[in-house]
This record gives structure tokens, sequence and C-alpha cells, in this order.
């Protein structure tokens, strides 16, 4: 049997994957409860505007149903306050078998510390609704495609999770979206090709790009990159911020790796993701010191610069590239001069 149909009592969702979430509670109400029976047997209601008496309509039978399930979202605001004596904890025990209590943690969390997580951590009864990583996020990936009609291999699969840009930050949702994207356009299929020609780098990816360029003084690949940013709408303060912020994880990442840490700990260390470090880790380990305080100095005078010239912001952008390609042996493409 189908552990969501033998669910009873209360469960509390944690995690920041909204979409997890949501495709779990959705599995567990048609799981014991069909779209006739919901509509007398579901009650979803948001913790912000409930009151913790609110579970008192699960003492209620259930009509033509063996459940009656109560979905609380922002379950943090319901019980936020609460006395550990209060009337809720043992209510809470006390559910009837008939009966499904779904916690759903919103942006405000449920500290491990309070008696609702240690109480139902204590009977397994927390769901993990984290980001996914590794086997479970590749099969993600390939599983929303077969139900689509299409196939991938593993080669394509680490292409699109590099586009997708999940494993840098963006959320289930926006790459479950990506895969829609696929599905649409895919012929029982998806190469790589496909991938390259329906979804376009990542900001981080072109930073990365730019870096490279620039370090070898490739002024048309710079040139190119920047026009490609620029074409995508990306404003030159956050193309300007993405390459110093990059100066700086350099500067940090050589000096931990030349300490003699390696490349984990030393993103663990300061803070980035593996798959940042691992891409930047060449242009860390080929530069110079000299060479970064240089990027360094022209990415102040660039700042400063740009708060006060009368040129665009393109124009000072352009000369802040040059300068660092020529690594002061052309003082006079420094935005100093402007």
């Amino acid at each position: 049997m189908d552990q969501a149909k033998t669910m009873a009592g209360a469960y509390l969702f944690v995690g920041s994957e909204d979409f997890l979430k949501e495709n779990r509670l959705r599995y567990i109400v048609s799981q014991n409860l069909s779209p006739d029976q919901r509509a007398m047997n579901l009650q979803q209601v948001d913790g912000e505007e409930a009151a913790p008496n609110i579970i008192d309509v699960l003492e209620t039978v259930p009509l033509f149903a063996e459940k009656r399930i109560l979905v609380v979202k922002n379950a943090a605001a319901l019980v936020e306050g609460l006395d550990s004596k209060s009337p809720f904890y043992k209510k809470l025990e006390q559910l009837p078998q008939s009966s499904l209590l779904l916690l759903v943690e919103g942006e405000k969390t449920i500290k491990k510390s309070s008696k609702l997580y240690k109480s139902l951590n204590g009977k397994g009864r927390i769901i993990h609704c984290d980001p996914l990583k590794g086997k479970a996020l590749r099969d993600f990936v390939a599983k929303t495609l077969a139900r689509g009609g299409q196939r991938i291999k593993p080669a394509a699969v680490e292409l699109f999770l590099q586009r997708s840009g999940y494993e840098q930050g963006a959320s289930l949702m926006e790459l479950y979206q990506q895969l829609q994207i696929l599905i649409s356009l895919g012929d029982g299929s998806i190469p790589e090709s496909l991938i390259l020609e329906a979804l376009p780098a990542p900001l981080e990816d072109n930073i990365f790009d730019f870096l490279d360029a620039l370090r070898r003084g490739a002024g048309r690949e710079v040139m190119d990159t920047k026009k490609e940013l620029l074409q995508k709408e990306e404003p030159v303060g956050r193309i300007f911020y993405m390459i110093l912020r990059q100066f700086r994880n350099a500067a940090g990442l050589k000096g931990l790796m030349e300490e003699g840490m390696n490349l984990a700990s030393a993103c663990a260390s300061l803070g980035i993701k593996t798959y940042e470090g691992k891409r930047l880790a060449p242009y860390a380990q080929s530069i110079t010191w000299e060479e970064l305080r240089w990027n360094y100095q022209q990415a102040m005078n660039f700042d400063r610069q740009q708060k006060t010239t009368s040129h665009s912001e393109e124009v000072v952008l352009d000369l802040f590239l040059s300068a660092v390609m020529h690594g002061g042996k052309d003082t006079e493409s420094s935005t100093d001069g402007i």
C-alpha cells in the first residue's frame, strides 16, 4: 500500500523548496481524497490568519471518505508564542486516525529546538523539502522529461543543470519550467544542441568567460560577452558587481589554496558554492597577485568614476575592461583618465 494512504495525525513540511512542498501536498491529498470528496473533507488555511483551535475541525468525522485533511501554510505563525503547555500540543497528540494535519513551513522557519519540531521529529513526521542535489536532482530531470515523452543522455543532463542555474541558486520551480520548454521543443530526445539553443547561459557563466578572456587579453571575446549581456538587458552595474565579486573570490581562493587548503574546504571557508569554485579555480591559480591588485584598483576607479563622470555607464565599463586587459601596461586606458 502507498505510504501516503496510511498517513494519519500531524506532519511538518520544512525546507526552502516550495515546489517540492506543493508537489508532495498534492500527492498526499490525491491519495487520500478523490476530487469529489475534497469539498467536504479538505480545508486549507494560512497560519497568519488561523487560531490554534483550528485543528478542532479534525475531530469531526469525515463525510463519505476515510480521511479529513487540514493543510496549514505558514505554520510558524500558527504556533508562534504558544506555551509548551498549550492545549494545541495535547490535541496534536490525540488526533484520530481519520485525521491528517499537514503543517507547512513558510518563509518563517520553525526552529528545531521548538516543541512542535521535536515532537514530530521524534515520530519521524518531518518531511524535508530541501534543494535537490546529486542523484536525486539528476533523477528529477530525467523523470520529468520522461513523463513528457523525452529521453536525455547523462552528458546532456549535466549541460542542462549548468544552463539552468539551479545549482547556483535558482529554484526548483524555475528548473521545472525550463524542463517544460525542452519538452515542448523535443522530438523524443533532448540533445545538447537543443539545450544550448533553448536555454541561455546564466550570468555567472558569462562572468567566468569574461574573466578568462580578460586574463588572456582577448579583446574581441570580452566585447562580444559584454554585448551579449547588454542584449539580455543586464544592467551595467550588475555586470560590474559580478566581475568585482569574482575578483574577490579569486583572491580568496588563491590565498587559501596557496596555504594548502583543498578546493572544497576553501569554497566552504569563503561561503561560495563548489561549482562556482571549480569554475573560478583555474583563473585564481593562473593570475598573479600583482594582476589581482591592479584589477581591484581599476574596479575602485570604475566605481568612483561611474558616480562622477558625464560619460555613459557603458563607456566607463569599456575603459575599465580595457584597463584590466592591459594589466597596467597602458596606464592611459585606466579609468583615471576620464
